[in-house]
């Protein structure tokens, strides 16, 4: 420290006899220390000046490069969000399409299943109606037989007639169902009017007292479809008995034709749903086996697709990490920096309170030294007065210039040894 070398010179100073060279060379020398601090201090707040402007751009850089780092591995996170919710809503869509895939495989099934069964009952039910239609033609003939017997007075044709037409009739019930109620309602006139048949006597010629029926006998007829009962058959009373065998024939034929129309019709509407009914089911199955072909390309294609996000989500996840440490490394060198700087700003603080207390030492070192040599120069005029006076010479020890220099030497270098060392503590 300069401070050790200033008291150093002045120890030489009160240590020795004073002389004017001396001082001079002291004096100059301490004004030298001043100055080479005024100097370091000069060129230390340039140096601080650029080191500020280096700390500032390089850690605002660093702050920059932070926010960026920071900016990239979040973005990054972000898209191995994205791609993680995307992988799950596909695997979610595969779960749905997959089991919509099974639901129609087995409607498929089901529906194949009531096909069958419903083409049985079709059969079974074209059966029905075609043996129906067929025992009313047969029923047909009958009475027309049976009438004809009895205008040609054939009794025996007649009984078999009558005979085959009560049989057929009473058959007849075991295709109700197939009609409706309308036709119910003729089926049972039918009935009755074969019961009543059955219970006339086998003569034909008997046949004209069914005027003596009771009403109960002789019961309600229906001639069609839309007239409600039937009025019951006249009796031949103001009419011949051919003429009412006639009439009577003509509504019973009117009725089993009624109800032969009636069985084509409803076995034509039942060939026409059965074959749309089948071209439903056709449409239906065409339809369900694209949607299952498009269902299965689908999962196919997302498939590869997860395949291909669950590999970029590896990708992503790797560069993450080098993200990562790229923001670490950034962090550290913005703390470095700013350790670095205010290394340098401490320093700075630190060696110019140096400077400036040394400069005070130095003052106040000037101003002693001034009193000192002005009380020096007043005492030597008055030894060399009194030795003067007394005829005697100066002693060794008066004679301090010598010493004075030989000691300027070590102190000058001791001086710019700390100089240099001080600058050598440097950016």
């Amino acid at each position: 420290m300069k401070s050790s070398a200033i008291f150093l010179i002045l120890l030489t100073i009160f240590s020795s006899v004073f002389s004017q060279r001396a001082f001079l060379q002291i004096e100059t020398l301490l004004r030298r220390f001043n100055q080479s601090n005024i100097n370091e201090q000069h060129e230390a707040d340039i140096r601080e000046l650029n080191e500020r402007k280096w700390c500032d751009k390089n850690i605002g850089d660093a702050i920059q490069d932070v926010a960026k780092r920071l900016e990239d591995v979040n973005k990054t996170k972000k898209h191995i969000q994205v791609l993680t919710e995307t992988q799950e809503k596909w695997e979610t869509e595969i779960k749905e399409k997959t089991n919509r895939i099974k639901v129609s495989k087995d409607l498929l099934e089901k529906f194949k299943i009531q096909r069958c069964e419903s083409n049985l009952l079709f059969v079974k039910n074209l059966r029905d109606h075609l043996d129906a239609v067929n025992i009313l033609n047969l029923l047909r003939a009958d009475i027309v037989t049976y009438f004809n017997s009895k205008r040609n007075k054939a009794a025996d044709s007649a009984r078999l007639s009558k005979s085959n037409f009560v049989q057929r009739v009473l058959k007849l019930d075991n295709y109700a169902n197939l009609l409706d109620i309308s036709q119910k309602n003729v089926l049972s006139q039918l009935t009755k009017f074969a019961d009543d048949v059955s219970k006339q006597s086998d003569e034909v010629d008997n046949l004209t007292k069914t005027r003596e029926r009771t009403d109960k006998e002789i019961g309600d007829w229906h001639i069609d479809n839309k007239r409600g009962k039937l009025n019951r058959l006249d009796t031949p009373s103001a009419e011949g008995s051919a003429e009412f065998d006639s009439r009577t024939e003509r509504r019973v034929l009117t009725m089993i034709d009624g109800l032969i129309k009636h069985l084509k019709e409803s076995r034509d509407r039942l060939i026409k749903d059965e074959i749309q009914s089948a071209e439903d089911f056709v449409i239906f199955q065409r339809n369900t086996l694209k949607e299952i072909e498009y269902l299965e390309k689908s999962i196919e294609s997302t498939t590869k697709n997860i395949i291909k996000v669950k590999d970029q989500i590896v990708e992503s996840k790797e560069d993450l990490i080098d993200k990562t440490n790229l923001l670490i490394q950034s962090k550290l060198k913005l703390e470095s920096l700013k350790r670095l700087c205010n290394n340098k700003y401490e320093y700075f603080a630190n060696e110019t309170l140096r400077r400036r207390g040394e400069n005070k030492i130095i003052e106040k070192a000037l101003a002693l030294f001034n009193k000192i040599k002005e009380k020096a120069e007043n005492t030597r005029a008055s030894r060399r007065s009194d030795a003067h006076h007394f005829g005697e010479r100066y002693k060794n020890q008066d004679n301090v210039d010598k010493r004075v220099l030989r000691a300027a030497p070590d102190v000058q270098a001791h001086i710019n040894k700390q100089v240099k060392e001080r600058n050598q503590v440097a950016l």
